[in-house]
């Protein structure tokens, strides 16, 4: 059943589709959009020390990146082992008995490093050992690679180790969990630590070696381009693991934030909604009805106890009390209520301006249902007197108790409260009207399932209530307790039981001489404590701050594991197995990074000028190196020129950098070209080298650039080695071209050294080893630099997976985070959507806003207000609870259909100004005026400051529309009775447990007696209203004075239509 004015078929989802769009705009409006780390760099230092502004992120973000450095502690270790076979093989090689003590050394350190690495990888390692492990790893490999040096003193000159001290230099910088500056320092020491040693060792020599200065200036060279390298690997790994951490700690800080709010949300859902009514809701929230009808959610509940307690005299309170006033007042007395009813097993359905309305036996049924009803019923009666002492006015309490069979359940689309509906509750509700002040009046139902704990006598509520003679009932009001509660009957432990009860229905306690407060205590419960809005006792979110950096300190390191990557992987391309996911891990990784692409570019310079130090200046070398040089540059420029200054780059270059960038196999071929043109640099100055004997070492031109002669041919290799250490650094290209790339020109330089070269290295092992010219033990420098140069392969490769192990497991949480901010702010919406389903939007945006305490709950005093009541008198004549009717539940799901339409009304942008206040039964009240929508001044004309009454009277005329299309599909005749009055209302929220928007005042009660007193299908006001709205020229019938229960005789008329002339809103068109 839907309505024609809003949407051809109409259905919930409409307005969960709807209603969130509001509360998203409402709650950033409110708390504004979740912050992310900010960062803040140097602009003297520059990005070398970027950080987070907050401390305490980066304090978080040490620790996550420490956690991330040990991870990759494995490589470390890898490396370290690769070092120790290469030193073990040679020094077994080259036997002696000298080597024995160097033998046994390196093979225990292999040992230990190869234990360590099966630790790490079955994770038996703490992350606290990791960090010192760490430490002893680089401890030992700094050591071994001095002992190193010293061990070859003998034989070899100082290029020997250089190799793997710029292999060293590099990894501290990647490995080491420690910060850049600490790096920096650490691996200058061992590099400035090596030049000495050098320096010393060679200079006491016998023999001096010729050109030491050439020699260590050239290691220097190749030392500081590894220094390079790793810091711009550091660097790009700390922006790269900060944009993780910031996008990791977003999503988890909304989460943490959703899962706060969801618990206050939650809070407040189930102080409106039983938990499986709640639950219900919750899961088919979104989802379409039942065929032609929506989802209703009500049950029906046998033997069920119904109390009313309407406080007398409250119309005097209201009147000449301010809004704040009346709201503490209502909401301390409520509160007391509420505890009252968790005490006695009761469950609070809602609050109808002053009157309290509670059941027991609904939702959890219970045999002591009417036992627990009465005596909460007494204590609501007591507790009044706080109210009366406080006010200074004749206030009492009208309890009336009536049992029977309910339907409980939720009604409508908006303004969500659960309610017990029925044949009984109406009877339940005339109880009450028909009782006494100051005495709990019962039925006889009820007081058949007592078994003589209470003393009664004859109510005689036949007389003072027309309804009840009707149906010729016999009532009862409660004289004294007979027989006090069991302390397992309620909840709490301090339980005492008041054993009589006096003619005026108070206990002694309750007694004028001394009446109870709020302020004490009253049956074990402390009356003046309940739970605010925004205070918690879960425990979970104490201390704030604390609470929440550590819950972020565990989510971050929890989430940091190779474990779910490596099952998302194939072993050996190190590719997603989803192919959807590694489209979308080559679109977001680092693709042009300008940092790697300056690496290569100081690559080629360093290990051109480190070759010049040691090396002939050849044609080949220059011009290699000047058009090696010239095609890096422009390439690293133009990666620079479109990467930071796209808007004033040609289009051209822009689209060819598009291209390069989407495109896998251009990205590809792209860096792999870059790579060859570093790798020609350095290997097409080999071939400019002339092979001589080594007795022509004296020659006159030595080292000058005539002389073609290389003598130091094992700086090829080192400078081989920077190479490879170049492609480790590349990350626009994943693992697997990576192994291709090391492999490729790792077996090249195997080839040149081995095959192309073998002559060359021959003569350089004739010069420098002569007095082992016949000594086969000592292993050939070409197969030893070659072993060095294929370990430092396997150690890259190696190094080379565990990188892009980490990449892609950053790229899982980075997807993990967009998923889970998805997620969380679907979430947010959901539970959002559902507060103000609970709530008026203006309402639950400052009840929700803030912590509030006892004496700053919400209420507001509006002076200009218009408020409707539209009831559907004849819809207890179409209810029965036959069988057919599924005990009355198939008529509550025909009203259900009419309220949701209503509601449906009420999101149409023309009634901004209108709010929903709630329903009772089938009874409809709004209010207008209250939700600012429109700033209304003083000087503001009569039409502009009553244009929320003009809307209140077009929706009231949408609602007689919309129920004769239902009237039309359905074939019944259901009618309206509609009455509207203007005026001051006071506006709150009341029940801290149990939060309740209503307003109350005097305009509130002529709105609900116009109601009751009007005719059918007619929309009934008082004189004041009709001439407001005679401004906005409309047409009345007057009807004349009648009664008014409370206000003596008033003037009344019916509101017909507009005037002629006047384009008249009915169907949902604009006027």
């Amino acid at each position: 059943m839907t309505n024609g004015d809003v949407c051809e078929n109409g259905k919930v989802s409409d307005i969960v589709v709807d209603v969130p769009v509001k509360v998203m705009h409402m709650m950033n409006a409110r708390v504004g959009p979740m912050k992310e780390p900010e960062v803040i760099q140097n602009d003297q230092i520059g990005r070398l020390f970027t950080h987070f502004r907050d401390k305490v992120d980066e304090r978080l973000y040490r620790i996550y990146y420490k956690r991330q450095k040990l991870d990759m502690i494995d490589s470390f270790v890898v490396f370290s082992a690769i070092f120790d076979v290469y030193i073990l093989v040679m020094a077994i090689l080259k036997y002696s008995e000298n080597e024995i003590t160097k033998i046994a050394i390196v093979a225990l350190l292999l040992f230990v490093n190869i234990l360590l690495l099966v630790l790490c990888h079955i994770q038996r390692i703490s992350v606290a050992m990791r960090s010192n492990v760490a430490y002893v790893i680089w401890t030992l490999l700094t050591i071994q690679i001095f002992f190193d040096l010293s061990w070859n003193s003998n034989s070899g000159l100082p290029s020997e180790g250089i190799t793997w001290l710029v292999v060293l230099v590099y990894l501290t910088y990647v490995m080491l969990p420690v910060k850049l500056l600490l790096c920096i320092l650490l691996a200058s020491l061992v590099s400035v630590g090596h030049m000495c040693a050098v320096i010393i060792i060679w200079t006491q020599k016998s023999n001096n070696v010729t050109l030491l200065g050439n020699q260590v200036g050239a290691n220097i060279l190749l030392v500081v381009c590894s220094h390079v390298l790793g810091v711009i690997s550091y660097i790009f790994s700390d922006k790269q693991q900060r944009r993780s951490f910031v996008e990791t700690k977003s999503s988890l800080s909304v989460k943490v934030t959703i899962e706060k709010e969801s618990k206050e949300q939650e809070r407040l859902l189930l102080s409106v909604l039983p938990k499986h009514v709640a639950d219900e809701m919750l899961r088919d929230w979104g989802e379409g009805g039942d065929g032609q009808f929506r989802k209703i959610f009500l049950t029906r509940y046998e033997n069920v106890s119904i109390l009313f307690a309407d406080i007398v005299g409250f119309t005097a309170i209201s009147s000449s009390c301010t809004a704040a006033e009346l709201v503490k007042t209502l909401n301390e007395l409520f509160a007391n209520f509420d505890k009252l009813a968790n005490k006695f097993h009761q469950h609070r359905i809602k609050i109808l301006g002053d009157c309290y309305y509670c059941v027991c036996g609904a939702p959890d049924p219970r045999s002591d249902h009417a036992l627990l009803c009465i005596h909460m019923g007494l204590k609501v009666v007591d507790a009044i007197t706080y109210v009366r002492e406080k006010t200074k006015r004749d206030v009492n309490m009208r309890v009336g108790i009536h049992t029977g069979a309910v339907l409980g359940g939720v009604l409508g689309q908006k303004q969500w409260q659960y309610d017990v509906l029925g044949k009984e509750v109406i009877l339940a509700n005339k109880m009450e009207s028909g009782g006494v002040p100051g005495r709990v009046h019962i039925s006889e139902t009820t007081k058949s399932f007592l078994h003589d704990e209470f003393e009664l006598e004859v109510g005689h509520g036949a007389q003072r209530e027309d309804y009840i003679r009707l149906l010729g009932l016999k009532t009862y009001l409660v004289k004294s307790v007979l027989k006090p509660l069991e302390p397992d009957q309620v909840n709490g432990t301090d339980f005492k039981n008041d054993n009589h009860i006096n003619a005026n229905g108070f206990s002694k306690k309750g007694s004028p001489g001394k009446s109870p407060t709020l302020e004490q205590e009253e049956d074990g419960i402390p009356m003046n404590t309940y739970e605010p809005s925004g205070q918690r006792h879960d425990g979970d979110f104490g201390d704030e701050g604390e609470k929440l950096e550590q819950r972020l300190q565990e989510a971050l390191l929890e989430r940091d594991n190779d474990a779910g990557v490596s099952k998302q992987l194939y072993h050996l391309s190190m590719r997603f197995t989803d192919r959807k996911l590694e489209s979308r891990y080559q679109g977001r990784r680092e693709r042009f990074s300008d940092m790697a692409s300056v690496g290569l570019c100081l690559i080629a310079l360093f290990t051109f000028l480190a070759r010049l130090c040691v090396l002939p200046v050849t044609f080949y070398a220059l011009y290699s190196f000047i058009i090696g040089m010239l095609l890096l540059v422009a390439m690293t420029t133009f990666t620079l020129a479109v990467n930071n200054n796209a808007n004033s780059c040609p289009s051209c270059l822009l689209r060819v950098s598009e291209r390069v960038e989407k495109n896998i196999v251009a990205r590809i071929l792209w860096t792999g070209f870059l790579v060859l043109v570093l790798t020609a640099t350095d290997v097409v100055d080999i071939f400019g080298c002339v092979i001589t004997n080594h007795s022509n070492s004296t020659s006159a031109n030595w080292m000058q650039p005539s002389d073609p002669t290389c003598k130091y041919p094992p700086y090829f290799i080192h400078t081989g080695s920077l190479v490879l250490i170049g492609i480790a650094s590349l990350v626009q290209i994943g693992q697997f071209v990576k192994l291709v790339l090391v492999v490729s020109i790792a077996t090249l330089y195997c080839v040149l050294d081995i095959v192309v070269m073998a002559l060359l290295f021959d003569s350089y092992d004739i010069s420098v080893y002569s007095q082992y010219e016949r000594d086969n033990t000592v292993p050939p420098s070409k197969f030893r630099l070659t072993a060095a140069l294929i370990a430092v392969a396997v150690a890259v490769i190696y190094f080379g997976r565990r990188t892009d192990s980490t990449s892609r497991r950053l790229f899982l949480l980075a997807e993990v985070a967009d998923k889970q901010k998805e997620q969380v702010t679907l979430l947010r919406m959901k539970n959002e959507a559902l507060v103000y389903n609970l709530l008026p939007g203006h309402v639950a945006k400052d009840f929700l806003g803030s912590q509030k305490k006892d004496d700053e709950l919400y209420s507001n005093a509006y002076d200009e207000v218009g408020v409707i009541f539209a009831a559907c008198p004849n819809f207890h004549d179409f209810y029965n609870e036959s069988a057919v009717n599924n005990n009355g539940l198939e008529c509550f799901r025909f009203l259900n259909e009419i309220i949701s339409d209503y509601d449906e009304l009420l999101l149409q942008g023309r009634f901004s100004s209108i709010c929903k206040i709630k329903t009772v039964g089938p009874t409809y009240m709004a209010a207008s005026g209250m939700t600012g929508t429109v700033q209304v001044t003083k000087s503001t004309g009569i039409c502009g400051r009553w244009k929320h009454l003009d809307d209140l009277v077009q929706f009231a005329f949408a609602m007689k529309e919309t129920l004769r299309k239902i009237n039309e599909q359905s074939f019944n005749n259901f009618i309206l009775r509609i009455g509207i009055n203007h005026g001051p209302v006071i506006a709150g929220v009341i029940g801290a447990r149990k939060p309740h928007y209503d307003i109350w005042g005097n305009t509130v009660n002529v709105s609900s007696r116009m109601e009751s007193t009007g005719h059918a299908g007619r929309i009934q006001v008082v004189e004041e209203t009709m001439v407001i709205l005679k401004e906005f020229g409309y047409e009345f019938q007057k009807r004349g004075l009648i009664k008014v229960k409370g206000k003596g005789e008033l003037m009344t008329y019916f509101v017909e239509n507009r005037t002629e002339g006047e384009n008249v809103m009915l169907n949902g068109l604009p006027y």
